[in-house]
């Protein structure tokens, strides 16, 4: 038995440590394989492991442990959401990467630390342990709820809630393990019971998701087959990696310029109303840089409320983003006033957009390669923009090359210009429409709308990502699996059409 015991201790050891200098090499040496997901997954189990691992000591050591490993879960996972706001700039997301890593080397070291050596046992009373049970069970049955719930229920934003759902899961797997530790009865019915439903359900949710992502790539590559781009080097390698999760994007080679002022009003509906947006522009910006203009959805405002994440990455990979703000939501700071929040009113400032960037563009942009995002209500526009509105691109000397909405709102109507998909023809720009499955908050059969809408009129640009068991504003989270997904395909979307 003692023998066995060594041999199970010295594995644990060299997996944190593996796993560790796995991390290493991830971010430093640029390894970029299809196994990542595999090991990364791998890893995942591995942390919730230690968990387990750490109570059936209970020494004195254990709760240090077990602390420690939550905190640094916390700080990677709360760094990684960090990211995605525009004054986070950092080349690569250092806290996530030590956190993560420390996460290991710690158990590593305690895991020798109790190995060479006899710790002090600890030891509580049968009332304490009996109220700590109790906690116990109260809090495998929240964490059941809130798993089951991510999976199976229609939520807003599903994916994150199963994001938040596998942190929730690990500080519980912490608070069980300082109460098995605490207890003294790891070896007990109940406490090996806390410990097995503990780990499967932080694993159900994660190993089902990753499925998911599996046949969502599948679907996604037939769809976008026919496009014959030949990705360079600053492209994503991988659809979506598990390691990125824990450990970040790189976003680099840009600058931000705030608040600029593009329009301003001295009567109308808008009379004393300023819009401003801000800027992304890459590095050694020249006329052959082409320009993405995101719009932001009606639940917020440009900057921390649109997604900065994917302004700074896409500025990275040589756009020139404009984070656009429409409507008066910043002006009231209490979301949009009854007379602003019209389709009408927010394309004629999208409007009055192109026509600064025509007039002003100092940057020496390339204006005839242009593309337009947004999410929900951003999402929408951009296709009213693109399909039924008059807008005057071809007075300001600008070409829309293509169009991104994300799970788009303002869905079609059955008449005016809210019913956009009546407007498609041969010539309609190239459409790239993004999808979560389990979206409530808008019309998910907007996706089959479209579609049928450019084969109707025989137009073969338009692509559907469709991902699973995401909800409505799950591409939140920078390093999350909505958000990488969106940006492998707009990436490849956009240099195939530009």
């Amino acid at each position: 038995m003692n023998r066995f015991k060594k041999f199970f201790n010295s594995l644990f050891f060299e997996f944190n440590i593996l796993f560790a200098v796995f991390y290493l090499l991830y971010v430093f040496a640029n390894i970029k394989l299809n196994m990542i997901n595999i090991v990364s997954a791998a890893a995942f189990i591995l942390i919730c492991c230690d968990f387990i691992y750490a109570a059936s000591y209970k020494t004195k050591n254990t709760p240090i442990q077990i602390v420690l490993t939550a905190i640094l879960f916390i700080i990677n996972f709360a760094s990684n959401y960090i990211a995605g706001l525009s004054a986070y700039t950092l080349d690569k997301n250092y806290i996530g990467i030590i956190s993560i890593i420390l996460i290991f080397v710690i158990n590593a070291v305690f895991i020798y630390v109790n190995e060479k050596k006899q710790c002090k046992r600890l030891e509580i009373n049968k009332k304490a342990a009996i109220v700590l049970y109790t906690a116990g069970i109260l809090f495998l049955l929240s964490i059941l709820i809130v798993g089951m719930i991510s999976l199976f229920a229609k939520t807003p934003v599903n994916t994150n809630t199963v994001n938040l759902a596998l942190l929730f899961i690990v500080l519980c797997s912490a608070v069980l393990g300082l109460l098995i530790s605490l207890s003294g009865s790891f070896t007990s019915k109940n406490a090996l019971f806390f410990a097995v439903v503990m780990f499967i359900l932080a694993v159900v949710p994660f190993s089902v998701l990753q499925l998911s992502v599996v046949y969502d790539i599948n679907q996604a590559n037939i769809v976008f087959a026919d496009m014959n781009v030949e990705p360079d080097k600053n492209m994503r390698k991988l659809p979506y990696s598990v390691a990125d999760e824990f450990i970040g994007v790189e976003t680099n080679g840009f600058e931000i310029k705030r608040e600029v002022v593009y329009y301003t009003s001295d009567k109308g509906v808008d009379k004393g109303l300023s819009l401003r947006y801000d800027m992304y522009l890459p590095e050694n910006s020249s006329k052959d840089t082409s320009v993405l203009v995101n719009i932001h959805g009606s639940g917020g405002d440009k900057d921390t409320g649109n997604y900065a994440h994917r302004n700074k990455y896409f500025a990275g990979r040589g756009y020139a983003v404009f984070d656009l703000q429409i409507g008066d939501w910043n002006e009231s700071n209490t979301g949009f006033t009854e007379d602003m929040y019209s389709s009408e009113n927010m394309l004629f400032h999208i409007d009055k957009f192109f026509e600064h960037l025509s007039n002003h563009n100092d940057e020496n942009l390339n204006l005839s390669s242009v593309f337009i995002t947004g999410v929900s209500m951003g999402g929408g526009l951009a296709g009213k923009y693109a399909y039924s509105y008059d807008n005057h691109l071809n007075d300001y000397g600008i070409v829309l090359k293509g169009i991104i909405p994300v799970y788009p709102g303002y869905s079609p109507d059955s008449e005016g210009i809210d019913n956009y998909l009546n407007y498609v023809d041969g010539d309609s720009v190239p459409t790239m429409i993004v999808m979560g499955v389990s979206d409530c908050i808008v019309r998910t059969e907007t996706v089959t709308e479209t579609l049928n809408a450019f084969e109707g009129a025989g137009n073969h640009n338009c692509y559907a990502l469709e991902i699973s068991y995401a909800g409505h504003g799950s591409d939140s989270l920078m390093t999350g699996r909505t958000n990488q997904m969106i940006m492998y395909y707009a990436e490849r979307f956009m240099e195939n059409f530009k």
